[in-house]
Formats: C-alpha cells, sequence, structure tokens
C-alpha cells in the first residue's frame, strides 16, 4: 500500500495528494516531516534556480576532477518531474520520472485505472510493443493510451502553452502492468519541451535512501548517443538521467583489458520493478568529446575519475547515469556532442570510432549545404534533398558493419 502525502501547494489553500508514491520513497517521506514555510524555502544547489514545487577551447587538455572517487558513500540524488493528469475526476498530480534513456513514455497499470484512461490494444503493432529494459529483459506493454497533462510546479504550469487550461499537453503513452515508478518521461517528450535545456525549473530533486536499490529506468533503445572516452577507449554512450550510477557492459570490459575489482556490487532496480546484481566495477578516467579528422579525440570540459559497475546484458556498451551527466552538465551545454545513432554493444574501438566519424562528417556536410544554399539566395532545395539521400545511404552503410 503506498503512503499518501498531502501538501498544501498553492496559496488558495488547493490539497494536492501523491497516491502514487511509493512507500519507501524517501522524497514523500521527508516531505512528511516538514512545515509548508520548510518546503517553499528548500533549495537545490544544482538547479540553475530553486523550483517553486512545494512538495518528485576544445583542443585544451581538461583538467582532472575526482568527483566520483568515493561516489558510492555520497548522497544520491535523483530528479523528479512533477505533472498534472488529467482524470476523470479532475487533475491528478504524479511525480514522474524523467529519463532521456527511455524511447517512450510510460504510466503503470494502476495509474491508468485510476485516471480512467483507455487502453488501446490495437493502436500500434504487436511487435511494437515490446520493450528491452537495462539488463536486455524483454517486457511488452498492455497497449497505449493518451493523456492530456502539464508541468506541474507552480509557476511554471502553463509555461509551455501559455494557456489558462493545466492540460495543455497531449502525449501518447504505454502502459505497464509493473513500473517502479508511476510514470516515466521518454526522452522524445524531454527534448520536444526542452525540459534539461531551457526549462530545468520544472526539474526537483529526491534523495536516494542509502539503503534502497538504486534505479535504471532506462527502456527501449535511445535515439541518441553522447561521445565520450574512458581511459584511451573512445566510446558512444547511452545519458540515461534515469539511472542512479554509471554502467558498462562486460564485453567492453573484456575487449578493452580493463581491470575488474569483483569486490564491489550494487543491487539493481529496473524500470518493471524487477531487481538484479552488478558484476564488479571498473575505475576509469571518463571525458566527453569530438572526434576531429587530423587530431582524433578532442575532450571537452572536466576529466572524472569514475566508477562504472559491469551489468550482464547491458543494451548499451556504456550507459551514463544522472549524477555524471549532472556533474559535466552533459545535456545542458554539450548538446554538440550527441550524435543520432548508438551503436550496437559489443563494437571494437575500430568500429565505434568509424560510426561516430561517419555521423559527425555527415552532419558537418548537410550544414554546409544548407548555408551554402541561404547564401546563393536561391529557393530551390535540391542540394539538400541530395544530402538527404546521403544521409539514408550512410544509415544503411552504419547498419551493415554494427551487425
Amino acid at each position: 500500500m503506498s503512503r499518501r502525502v498531502l501538501l498544501s501547494l498553492m496559496s488558495n489553500g488547493t490539497d494536492w495528494s501523491f497516491d502514487d508514491l511509493e512507500p519507501e520513497n524517501n522524497f514523500a517521506t521527508e516531505l512528511s516531516g516538514l512545515s509548508s514555510r520548510d518546503i517553499t524555502t528548500a533549495k537545490s544547489p544544482k538547479l540553475q534556480r530553486p523550483p517553486s514545487w512545494n512538495v518528485d577551447t576544445p583542443s585544451r587538455e581538461p583538467t582532472s576532477v575526482p568527483i566520483s572517487a568515493n561516489r558510492k558513500q555520497k548522497v544520491r540524488k535523483r530528479f523528479g518531474l512533477p505533472m498534472l493528469i488529467k482524470g476523470q475526476d479532475g487533475f491528478v498530480p504524479v511525480m514522474a520520472c524523467p529519463d532521456t534513456g527511455s524511447d517512450e513514455s510510460i504510466v503503470r497499470l494502476e495509474l491508468a485505472q485510476r485516471l480512467g484512461l483507455q487502453i488501446n490494444r490495437d493502436l500500434v503493432e504487436e511487435g511494437d510493443r515490446a520493450f528491452a529494459l537495462a539488463n536486455g529483459k524483454i517486457v511488452k506493454s498492455l497497449g497505449v493510451a493518451f493523456i492530456r497533462c502539464s508541468f506541474g510546479a507552480p509557476g511554471v504550469l502553463n509555461s509551455v502553452s501559455g494557456s489558462t487550461s493545466p492540460a495543455s499537453l497531449e502525449l501518447m503513452v504505454h502502459v505497464f502492468e509493473s513500473l517502479a515508478v508511476p510514470a516515466i518521461i521518454g526522452a522524445p517528450f524531454l527534448e520536444e519541451t526542452e525540459t534539461f535545456t531551457k526549462h530545468r525549473e520544472r526539474l526537483v530533486e529526491e534523495l536516494v535512501p542509502a539503503m534502497q536499490s538504486l534505479r535504471v529506468c532506462a527502456v527501449g533503445k535511445p535515439k541518441k548517443g553522447l561521445v565520450c572516452r574512458l581511459d584511451t577507449f573512445v566510446g558512444c554512450a547511452n545519458a540515461d538521467t534515469g539511472s542512479d550510477l554509471d554502467l558498462v557492459s562486460p564485453k567492453f570490459v573484456q575487449q578493452r583489458g580493463l581491470r575488474v575489482k569483483n569486490e564491489e556490487t550494487q543491487l539493481l532496480q529496473f524500470a518493471d520493478g524487477s531487481e538484479g546484481l552488478t558484476s564488479g566495477s571498473i575505475d576509469v578516467r571518463f571525458v566527453l568529446g569530438k572526434l576531429h579528422g587530423e587530431r582524433g579525440f578532442v575532450p571537452r570540459g572536466s576529466t572524472l575519475n569514475l566508477e562504472f559497475f559491469i551489468l550482464d546484458n547491458l543494451t548499451s556498451d556504456i550507459l551514463v547515469g544522472q549524477g555524471t551527466l549532472e556533474d559535466l552538465n552533459a545535456i545542458s551545454q554539450h548538446g554538440d556532442l550527441f550524435i543520432d545513432s548508438l551503436p550496437q554493444p559489443g563494437l571494437s574501438d575500430c568500429n565505434v570510432i568509424r560510426l561516430i566519424g561517419t555521423f559527425e562528417r555527415t552532419v558537418k556536410s548537410a550544414l554546409k549545404t544548407i548555408k551554402e544554399v541561404l547564401t546563393s539566395g536561391e529557393t530551390s532545395t535540391s542540394g539538400i534533398l541530395f544530402q538527404g539521400e546521403d544521409v539514408s545511404v550512410m544509415s544503411s552503410a552504419s547498419r551493415d558493419y554494427l551487425c
């Protein structure tokens, strides 16, 4: 049975209930002992400005910053995204998980029933209802539903549409019978609404209880990969704001001869609520960057000393969690380091570098073509269309060596 937390959020005294918070959720537990004044004045040093939610040169060598040498002893934090979702009896506040590592938005069956959502099992083909979790486990959604929603923090309630109605956005969601959180908001919606770039005030921080299993909410295969380097090995990572820690696949470790510390294990909870254990960890120097045709990998920003935990059957070679993404401001300041592809697990260094380089050259060529068309003053877009064909051919070629 979930814990019911009633909080007076608005100055008009409106009471909002969070029935969907887990009993062990530290966010709900801490707030239950605070006064309205305490909650209102709380500030989060990670965000650009405190939320008003009253309650979930490139060629230069970077400086080494040992942020995570003792990360496992530190207090872990995760982001929550307060949402208002329209139900049969009005709007229901839900603390969702904003997850850039998921390519779809998902709600728990229990929440869908409470909202009175109509679940459509025929709108998408059965094959499109199967999703791989971070550990490779395949789960199927019960169907899809459409919700009307808005961001729930007072002061930014209608920041997207400017409407007086709180239900200003429509979103298609998959429905899972079991889900570790009430709702997961996937990468496409987060990118479209610029939540992690221009509107970080929508986010709130939650403390992860020390005795609680660490969460990895990635579902499906993300459309983008983050170019990075672990020690001397270039890679392309799944940037997952729904993960509490950094992960790496066993094959990536074995192929590169990285030293494994077998004494370190972590209990993980995956998106469907199931649990699993990591199998050791590695200590590496981690940095973001770009591939340059002549200079090779060009680092960007700080280099961190990180501990990556090894997870069997990880669906990507590298998964970078919320803490590291925040330490490096990866999403908010280094969006140009993402490419529109995520390599298949198990690729050699040569193929990973080849894939990244191919996409970066294609993007550069496309931008050059667009600039030439615009500066020439011609109305024809034939040059752009031709470049689009190049992209299609390149994508096909990339699949050939990704298999």
